[in-house]
């Protein structure tokens, strides 16, 4: 009789432990991907009077433009409040709004110097490389490559108009 308790206590955990063993493991969760667009957009009016720039970016260029806008435009006039920072001079001669997500630039040709009128609208000119994240440089790469193959193209048709004309 004991040899039978004993045979079934091994042949219930044997079953036991065969069991656990067959129940397939949890797959590991999949990671979380992130994937997301940021638009950014650029608007500037020059007319006779005056000069503006209206521009929205993602918030991840805003400390990218906030330190171009210091470096250039300095602490003179310089009012903020937490992430919104306006440089004035004078009453309506100039303004520069700058906010985590949107920049507000207007000035007045009459009533600013010629030296003040170039040097605004030089940062007018590289504000839209600091939102785009590109530069100037990459602009004439992509012209240069653009030109090799207008290039390339063009021999390929004289090409094929010469062996047109000997046919």
């Amino acid at each position: 009789m004991q040899t039978l308790v004993k045979t079934l206590v091994v042949f219930i955990l044997f079953s036991i432990h065969a069991k656990a063993q067959t129940s397939a493991p949890e797959p590991p969760k999949p990671p979380k991907v992130y994937s997301g667009t940021h638009s950014s957009s650029i608007s500037v009016s020059k007319t006779d009077e005056d000069y503006r720039i209206k521009a929205s970016f993602h918030k991840s260029r805003f400390a990218i433009l906030k330190d171009y806008l210091l470096s250039e435009l300095g602490e003179d006039g310089l009012t903020s409040k937490g992430k919104t920072y306006v440089w004035s001079h004078g009453s309506d001669s100039f303004e520069c709004k700058l906010t985590s997500t949107s920049l507000r630039l207007n000035m007045d040709y009459s009533s600013n110097n010629k030296t003040f009128v170039e040097h605004v609208e030089r940062i007018g000119k590289n504000i839209k490389y600091k939102i785009s994240g590109n530069s100037p440089n990459d602009n004439i790469k992509d012209a240069e490559k653009e030109l090799a193959e207008a290039q390339r193209n063009l021999e390929e048709a004289k090409a094929k108009l010469n062996s047109i004309k000997k046919n």
